[in-house]
């Protein structure tokens, strides 16, 4: 019987085990430095395995490796270079749904050495967003048409229902991941022009768009233009990868940025009992000056009626100061904190995945836009629809490369149509799929 080493428990893993112990007869390891958490994943099922791992343990990392037939990592990004060095040694294929880094891209001839896939990206964004997109570009490529604009838009939100708050949003991942993102610089193509964006520009560079009955606010998303080689899209007009969020999103993480809350240095905070007297601290505002005032004065233009909304809404200028507030941290720590207390989702709230791409293409001197969307919804007492649409893409691959199906070695994003076929079927199956539209311009539409 096939084995695959499961590395981490976090929220994604639980969907990820249960689509293989639903569809596949593989024994599965679950390891995480909680061992808890890998019980409460595994759920003492038949075929499976908890177990405690501290990622230092370097030994029984590889023991783990070693007895296992592929490795599906869930452990953040900063891990995976070890990982993927570790199933080099033991000759294990690895997957991950973590962006492919430059450091595990320079492992490519040593996989392709040893025999063994290392499969990056294969979560939501990226992966479904790749697969998708690439499905759609070969088939109008096949058909002799040639693409002039791609814009690829994907958001977690709340789902209208539990939308019930001023900023908006609530986690359905990482606070800590979602914010830092948040804080990126971006590049893309728009009209045979680089269009290079700092961070601090953001706010300027956000656009207006209605998907379905959602009114929702885009904006660029790190380096679009590695995408032009990896799409094979040399010679298009605009290409884009963008970041969904309902209107305000941006304004709001400038006006934090403004005011130092993205600061990760670390302070001894004990000393503090009264949250402006901690935040003073951690913003560095000297003693006797109004919090809110010098909160006001840094946000500058960013604050506005609706951010102090939020601002106030969240407690930045509440006088308790929490219970049992950590002894050392930083204003990135404070933030993250009470996001996590105030923005997560009740137990029975749904969240929301809106993945959108928009192809503008000529064929046979005609010109067509065609719309692929799809929006997913989570199942309250079940699994949110972040965590099903990230472990599925990875769980599917674990599945249908033991099964044979997948023969690549070498590093990989999901970009193939040896990757992405078979997967994209099996999550139609799950219920994950697109809707699709194709209209036929009048004129031929600009990629502006």
């Amino acid at each position: 019987m096939k084995k695959i080493l499961v590395l981490g428990a976090g929220y994604v893993a639980r969907p990820l085990v249960d689509y293989l112990l639903e569809n596949t007869d593989f024994e599965l390891t679950v390891a995480d430095v909680l061992l808890q958490q890998a019980q409460r994943v595994t759920a003492g099922r038949a075929r499976t395995t908890a177990c405690a791992l501290d990622i230092r343990e370097e030994e029984k990392v590889r023991q783990l490796i070693d007895d296992s037939n592929l490795t599906v990592s869930l452990l953040p990004h900063v891990f995976h270079y070890q990982i993927a060095t570790a199933c080099l040694e033991s000759k294990t294929t690895l997957i991950t749904a973590s962006y492919a880094t430059e450091d595990i891209r320079a492992l490519d001839a040593e996989a392709k050495k040893n025999g063994i896939l290392i499969l990056k990206e294969m979560g939501l964004d990226p992966g479904i967003d790749h697969m998708s997109a690439m499905q759609i570009i070969d088939d109008i490529k096949s058909s002799g048409g040639r693409i002039r604009s791609f814009k690829s838009y994907c958001g977690g939100l709340a789902a209208p229902e539990a939308n019930t708050n001023p900023w908006h949003y609530k986690f359905s991942w990482s606070p800590r991941g979602v914010l830092q993102a948040a804080q990126s610089s971006a590049k893309y193509r728009r009209g045979n022009q680089m269009i290079v964006i700092e961070n601090s520009e953001m706010p300027q560079h956000t656009w207006p768009l209605q998907i379905g009955t959602f009114d929702l606010e885009a904006y660029p998303n790190r380096d679009s233009l590695a995408y032009i080689k990896r799409y094979g899209l040399a010679g298009i007009e605009t290409l884009v990868r963008c970041t969904l969020r309902f209107p305000g999103w941006i304004s709001s993480m400038a006006a934090l940025r403004q005011v130092g809350f993205f600061n990760t240095t670390p302070f001894s905070t004990s000393q503090y009992h009264t949250r402006p007297e901690l935040l003073h601290a951690l913003l560095q505002i000297p003693a006797g000056q109004s919090l809110k005032g010098e909160i006001k004065k840094r946000a500058g233009r960013f604050w506005t009626a609706a951010n102090e909304d939020r601002f106030t809404w969240l407690g930045l200028f509440d006088e308790a100061i929490g219970e049992n507030p950590p002894q050392h941290q930083s204003a990135l720590d404070f933030l993250v904190n009470l996001m996590i207390d105030k923005m997560s989702f009740a137990e029975n709230e749904r969240d929301m995945i809106v993945l959108h791409h928009d192809f503008v293409y000529e064929k046979e001197g005609e010109a067509y836009n065609h719309l692929s969307t799809l929006i997913e919804y989570g199942q309250p007492g079940a699994s949110s629809a972040m965590a099903r649409t990230v472990a599925f893409p990875a769980a599917i691959a674990a599945h249908v490369f033991l099964a044979g199906k997948i023969k690549l070695t070498g590093v990989h994003i999901p970009v193939l149509p040896e990757i992405y076929t078979p997967v994209l079927a099996e999550l139609k199956k799950c219920g994950i799929a697109f809707s699709e539209r194709i209209e036929k311009l009048a004129a031929p539409k600009t990629s502006s």
